[in-house]
């Protein structure tokens, strides 16, 4: 088999779901123009559409994990596209009718639904890449995605403000149709890709369990998965790591506009500053993951990362101006695209295949859980502890967060 006969597959599955997430960032940009504007710039609507991007993910992230251990990931990838196209469609007459509470719950069932399809993609992914290029193609996975979200918003703002929110949301449900289509074509697995580690049930990435089988029913199957994620600790801290990096993530992205007008007197226009170098410094680093993947252990990017991004949060809590606040951006963004990466190749590497979604499902539910509550807290608390604070609260974590990659996945690693 040719070289470009083993890649085209994963280059397929890569291209597919970067459209879809150009999509999603188009549609969520978009949503919330249109919601500020049609609901009189409230602020309780734009919370309301927040949590419902959020808690549909932490809800359903384990459960649709189970479903993915059990079943083709090709055929739930495609069905799960074809039916984010309907909703999206009647997401569209939503938007036409005026009526935000059918918009926010049809948000809703899209989120899931999204959730779905990541989960199916991630887990697809180490069926189609050779163990050793694990590492890469989840660098080039985290490059598209953070393209998609740097200019997806940009596209969707020129769409508003020209054609409206429809013609947009159009474009988002032409993207699912684009998924669907593609990954119809892709094989469940390439014959060469090296056997995954032994598994403790029957391999189910093709087939239902039979009767009896661990994973048979839904609730079985979330059982057996939070069973073998506790039964392991380097996967467990793995999980805390990740979970401690959202919860950080969540703190900033929550305060850093009270930051900017409070502590540091800046006009809040001046906040566009920091998605776009967190973007564009992500896409920097995922693209010195791809080139040196091969020659570097997994656990020293790991460490790095870490350290990387510790070092940028201590950067954000002590600045005394905008500039040093977009450095210490720019330098946790530089250490969160190959934390992100290790992670997930770790995670690809050391789980077996018929829990994999499982454990892909919680880490999920758990990371926008975890992002979640660091918003929480910024709202509740901004008003009596202050912005600084909190991004000192989000230092710990960060701090934390890199000790428990020390103690689990990179101790293992090594």
């Amino acid at each position: 088999m040719s070289e470009r006969s083993r890649v085209a597959p994963f280059r397929r599955l890569v291209g597919a779901t970067g459209l879809s997430r150009i999509g999603d960032a188009i549609r969520i940009f978009a949503l919330t123009l249109w919601v500020y504007a049609h609901t009189g710039h409230s602020g309780p609507a734009i919370a309301a559409l927040t949590l419902a991007q959020a808690l549909p993910a932490v809800a359903v992230g384990v459960a649709a994990g189970a479903l993915v251990d059990r079943h083709s990931r090709r055929r739930i990838l495609t069905r799960a596209a074809g039916a984010e196209c309907m909703v999206t469609c009647l997401l569209i007459l939503a938007v036409v009718l005026g009526n935000v509470v059918l918009a926010l719950a049809l948000v809703a069932v899209g989120t899931a639904l999204d959730t779905l399809e990541t989960i199916v993609a991630r887990t697809w992914l180490p069926s189609l890449v050779e163990p050793e290029r694990l590492q890469s193609a989840n660098a080039q996975w985290e490059v598209t995605e953070q393209v998609a979200f740097l200019f997806g918003p940009a596209a969707a703002a020129v769409l508003y403000a020209t054609v409206g929110v429809a013609p947009a949301l159009l474009i988002d449900a032409a993207s699912f149709i684009a998924l669907g289509a593609i990954a119809a074509t892709i094989p469940l697995r390439l014959a060469r890709v090296a056997a995954r580690p032994p598994v403790a049930e029957p391999e189910a990435v093709d087939r239902v369990p039979r009767s009896g089988e661990s994973g048979g029913t839904s609730t079985a199957g979330v059982i057996a998965g939070l069973r073998y994620i506790a039964a392991r600790p380097a996967l467990g801290l793995l999980m805390g790591s990740a979970g401690l990096a959202a919860l950080a993530a969540g703190i900033n992205n929550t305060v850093m506009i009270f930051f900017v007008t409070e502590a540091l007197k800046r006009r809040p226009e001046l906040l566009a500053a920091l998605p776009t170098a967190n973007g564009i410094a992500q896409i920097a680093a995922g693209g010195a993951v791809i080139a040196l993947a091969r020659r570097q252990p997994l656990h020293l990017t790991l460490r790095a990362g870490a350290a990387l991004m510790a070092t940028g949060a201590l950067m954000i809590a002590v600045a005394p101006s905008l500039t040093i606040l977009v450095l210490g951006v720019v330098i946790t963004s530089l250490g969160n695209a190959p934390l992100n990466i290790g992670l997930m190749t770790f995670e690809q590497q050391t789980v077996e295949v018929g829990m994999l979604g499982r454990v892909r499902g919680a880490q999920q539910s758990l990371g926008n859980g975890s992002f979640a509550l660091g918003s929480i807290l910024v709202g509740a608390l901004v008003a009596t502890s202050g912005p600084r604070s909190l991004l000192f609260v989000s230092l710990g974590a960060n701090l934390l967060m890199w000790l428990l990659l020390e103690a689990g996945p990179v101790r293992s690693l090594r």
